[in-house]
Parts: C-alpha cells; sequence; structure tokens
C-alpha cells in the first residue's frame, strides 16, 4: 500500500513539475519570438494631396504641408446647349465654388484692389451697352463670333474699358458647347482654330477661358494656348473651372502675364446671393491685396453691380482692370523644351 502511495506522489510530482516546465517554455518562446506588427492604416492618394483638392483653393501655400485634404470634387457640367440669345454660364459646370488664394501684389496707392470681369458677352447687346457705361474700370469678356461681338468691342473702347477673348473651352460631361478649342484637336487644328478666334477680335489685350473643365486640364493643349499667347503679348486669366487646371503652369511656363479668378459672383442668380459673394470679394482683397471675380450680363448681377461698386469706391477699394493685376516678367522663355518641363505641378 505504501508501495502504491509512493508511486502516486512520485507521478503527480512529475506532472507538475512538466507543467511548470512547459508553462516556462512557452512564456520564454513568447518573449523571445518578434511582436506581430499592427495592420497598418490604408492611406488615401488624396490624403496629402493639396495641390488637387478643392480645399486648396481656400489656404496659402504655407500650410501645403500641415494639414489633410479630401479627394477632389469634380467639376461637371449639365447638358444644356445654348440658345441664340444665351450663352451658357460657368455655373452650369460648377458644382463648387471654387477660390483659389490670389498672388499677393503691392498697391502704388495701399488700397486693396478689385478687377470684375464680366463674362459672356456679346449675346444680349442692352446689359453688354449698360454694364460698359458704368463709371468704373470692367473687363469685358467677349465670346467670339456671337452675335453682338463687333458691338461690345467697339462699347469697351468707346467706354475705354478693358476687353478680353472669352474663348470657349471643351467642358467636361457636356454633349454640346460652343464652337472653340477641344482636347480632340491634333496641333494644326488647334493652332489654326485658335489663330481663327484671336483674329476675330484685334482690340484684345487677354483671354480667359469659357467653360474649359476638361480642356484646361490638359497640359499639352494648354502649352500650345500660351504659345500663341506669347507671339501676340496676350495675357491669360484663368477662371478656373476646374480645380485641376493647367493654365498657370502652362503660363509660368511660357513667361505669359497671368492671373485667376478669386470668386465667380453670380453662380446663384439671385441678388442677395451675388452680394454675399460681393462680401467674400472684400475679405479676400484685403487679406491679399487684390482679388478678381467674374460675373455675367444677369440681370441681378447688373443691379447689385449698380449697388456695389460706388459702395465699394466709398469703403476705400480700387476698382482696377484685370491687366493691372497680373503676374509679369521681363523676360521671356523662348526653350520650348524648358518650358515643357518648368513648373509642372
Amino acid at each position: 500500500m505504501s508501495t502504491l502511495k509512493q508511486l502516486r506522489s512520485s507521478c503527480l510530482s512529475s506532472a507538475v513539475s512538466a507543467l511548470v516546465i512547459a508553462v516556462l517554455l512557452g512564456c520564454g518562446l513568447s518573449s523571445c519570438s518578434p511582436k506581430e506588427p499592427k495592420p497598418s492604416q490604408s492611406t488615401s492618394p488624396y490624403e496629402f494631396d493639396y495641390e488637387h483638392s478643392h480645399q486648396a483653393e481656400y489656404k496659402p501655400q504655407t500650410e501645403l504641408k500641415q494639414e489633410q485634404y479630401a479627394p477632389p470634387t469634380t467639376a461637371v457640367s449639365l447638358p444644356l446647349i445654348p440658345s441664340d440669345s444665351q450663352a451658357p454660364s460657368h455655373s452650369e459646370e460648377l458644382n463648387v465654388d471654387i477660390t483659389p488664394t490670389p498672388f499677393k501684389q503691392e498697391s502704388d496707392s495701399g488700397k486693396p484692389r478689385i478687377a470684375i470681369v464680366i463674362d459672356d458677352l456679346g449675346y444680349n447687346y442692352r446689359n453688354a451697352e449698360t454694364i460698359a457705361e458704368l463709371p468704373y474700370a470692367l473687363t469685358l469678356a467677349v465670346i467670339p463670333e456671337t452675335p453682338y461681338a463687333k458691338q461690345v468691342a467697339a462699347l469697351a473702347e468707346k467706354q475705354q474699358q478693358e476687353l478680353i477673348l472669352h474663348i470657349p473651352m471643351e467642358p467636361l460631361n457636356r454633349p454640346k458647347w460652343e464652337d472653340g478649342l477641344s482636347t480632340h484637336m491634333q496641333r494644326a487644328e488647334f493652332d489654326s482654330e485658335l489663330k481663327n478666334l484671336l483674329d476675330s477680335e484685334p482690340r484684345i489685350v487677354g483671354v480667359n477661358n469659357h467653360g474649359g473643365s476638361k480642356l484646361t486640364a490638359d497640359r499639352t493643349r494648354m502649352e500650345w494656348l500660351m504659345e500663341e499667347l506669347a507671339t501676340r503679348d496676350l495675357y491669360f486669366l484663368d477662371s478656373r473651372t476646374n480645380a485641376q487646371s493647367q493654365g498657370i503652369y502652362a503660363a509660368q511656363a511660357h513667361y505669359i502675364a497671368h492671373n485667376q479668378r478669386d470668386v465667380f459672383l453670380d453662380n446663384q442668380q439671385e441678388e442677395q446671393a451675388i452680394s454675399e459673394q460681393f462680401q467674400l470679394l472684400r475679405s479676400i482683397a484685403k487679406r491679399h491685396g487684390q482679388a478678381v471675380a467674374i460675373g455675367h450680363p444677369h440681370d441681378a448681377t447688373l443691379a447689385v453691380l449698380q449697388q456695389e461698386l460706388p459702395a465699394l469706391e466709398a469703403e476705400g477699394f480700387e476698382l482696377v482692370f484685370c491687366s493691372e493685376l497680373l503676374t509679369r516678367y521681363t523676360t521671356k522663355n523662348t526653350d520650348p523644351q524648358q518650358a515643357k518641363n518648368t513648373l509642372s505641378p
């Protein structure tokens, strides 16, 4: 009996010892083995992509690497065919208002300066005449080959207003647009069409894009545009219908005098909404010393202009032509290859 007890005690001790050894060995192996890394968090390709986000339009360049941004919102155009009496507007192409950071330029007078561009002129003579006769500096953007394009040009000259060409350019997702520049055009056709458009009005001092959310994002064709503008000493105003526009980059590469739109005044054709955009315009001009706004010859816009222009002057803003707010260059880039490789986004 005693022998059986001794045997049981011996077996129990061996089992306990084996269990202790197993536990110790397990702990040792666990401590020696490398820890499994935590699964990495997925990073959106747009997380740090400041340049191609709409939020980028509202932030100064010094904040590029300090914040994270959402993916870009693609400009969307509605499938509307322009009538004989009304040009398609940029608001039909945008689903958000894009407000880019203005270039900082000092005013000789020390006053914040504002340039107001009136797009889409050439379809309605009455409103064009009323706008041109306003006793304030305005830049008139006429669509080439419209029914009243020549008359608008003559009005601008008579009233000593600035005249630029509002060149139709291909938008996104729109089956029909006015005759103009397209991403489907090869070089010879593109150059021929562009020259015909520019030749249609010799009194212009610059150009901006009518529509163009698709074409302005095409760097190659924007290069072609700038090469022709350089031969005519015309400036380029980017209407910014697409946050991915290559217009400013191409203009910089070719040393073309340029600027870009800060505010669309009348995406909503209601006087209250337009007045609110004028408040935004004031804010940008005060902050940066200058601002460029684009409006259209709508009745509501005209009514607000007649109130806001004298108010802006009374508040100490200086109303100027767009050509007075340009980034200019004292030398020209004559090397096409160098231009192609310069200042790409």
